[in-house]
């Protein structure tokens, strides 16, 4: 890649930049023409000269780029004027090969590379040093069973931010980054940067393919939804709610409080509500553990986009164990739930 540059103090020297033409604008334009140069520009930047004796704002300092096949376009920028001086000075970049997109500092669980199979071992072994919720305290197992899951998601799914982003990027990517770092010739860069973008190109492409087959609202239409509007590109900002949330709660406290309750009839129906919920159940279906089976079909209908709740335990990391039919049994028994 080549990066020229020209400064002309003639105005117009290109039919870009003016509404008329002159000799040497023509001459520019035939030169770059012949070269395949390209001219960097950019309505949108300010002009690179401001005539003080005109008050006119012109272009006469251009810069033209000669890029082959699969070279990035270099990007012009134009900067703030110098004391003293009416020129403005511009700075050129030329892009890498591949440029990286900035990621958000927001941790996240990266469930497509989730090995879901050592997930489920470090959960069955770890679950066997757990105190046992029927004699110790239900919150305290509760919160030893919530470590065991973490833990095991910490060893199993990747997890954090990535400050620079490669959308399909792999560890073939990187080889064919090195490949063309190192290349020596002409013919191996280009060689070496069509077979980069290549992969990329096959790799996101799956990726799209197998993002609209996924679409699916049968348990969750947010997720579609999101995966619509980001292919069709429609906005979808939230309108904020005229009412909040601690007006809402307001009110139901307000609707289950009687100014004038009758104490003496609250304290009975307490009292039989307390006495039905720790009767045995006519049905031993209904008053028997959980199994595995029913735990794991509730599990599949919760829906998966949701964020975690006050344990920070994501919907797709919970599984179906032992401890988990044990704490399940344990609520139904004793009637108490946990804070979590």
């Amino acid at each position: 890649m080549q990066v020229t540059s020209t400064v002309s103090t003639q105005t117009g020297v290109t039919q870009v930049l003016c509404s008329y033409t002159t000799p040497n604008g023509v001459a520019l334009s035939e030169w770059a023409s012949n070269t395949d140069a390209l001219l960097l520009y950019d309505p949108k930047e300010p002009p690179t000269f401001f005539s003080a004796r005109w008050n006119t704002s012109t272009n006469p300092d251009l810069a033209f780029a000669t890029c082959h096949s699969n070279d990035p376009i270099p990007v012009r920028r134009v900067l703030d004027r110098f004391p003293r001086s009416h020129h403005r000075p511009s700075i050129i970049k030329v892009p890498s090969l591949v440029e990286p997109v900035p990621g958000k500092p927001v941790k996240r669980w990266n469930f497509r590379k989730a090995n879901w199979e050592s997930y489920a071992e470090e959960t069955e072994r770890m679950s066997a040093g757990l105190p046992d919720p029927g004699t110790a305290d239900l919150d305290t197992a509760y919160a030893a069973y919530c470590q065991v899951l973490l833990g095991a998601a910490k060893k199993s799914i990747p997890h954090g931010y990535n400050r620079n982003y490669i959308p399909g990027w792999d560890e073939e990517c990187s080889h064919l980054l090195c490949d063309h770092q190192r290349a020596s010739s002409r013919e191996e860069v280009d060689v070496t940067a069509a077979a980069l973008l290549k992969k990329l190109d096959i790799t996101r492409r799956a990726r799209l393919t197998e993002v609209v087959e996924s679409i699916d609202f049968t348990h969750s239409s947010r997720k579609a939804w999101q995966t619509i509007n980001q292919l069709t590109g429609r906005n979808t900002t939230p309108h904020s709610c005229p009412v909040t949330a601690n007006a809402i709660a307001s009110q139901l406290l307000k609707n289950v409080r009687f100014p004038d309750a009758d104490k003496a009839f609250a304290r009975l129906t307490s009292r039989e509500v307390s006495c039905i919920s720790g009767a045995a159940s006519v049905d031993s279906n209904l008053s028997g553990e959980f199994t595995a089976e029913e735990l794991s079909e509730a599990m599949s209908k919760l829906k998966p986009g949701k964020s975690p709740g006050r344990n920070n335990i994501p919907t797709r990391s919970s599984s179906s164990t032992r401890a988990q039919q044990h704490l399940a049994g344990s609520v139904l028994s004793t009637h108490h739930a946990t804070r979590d």
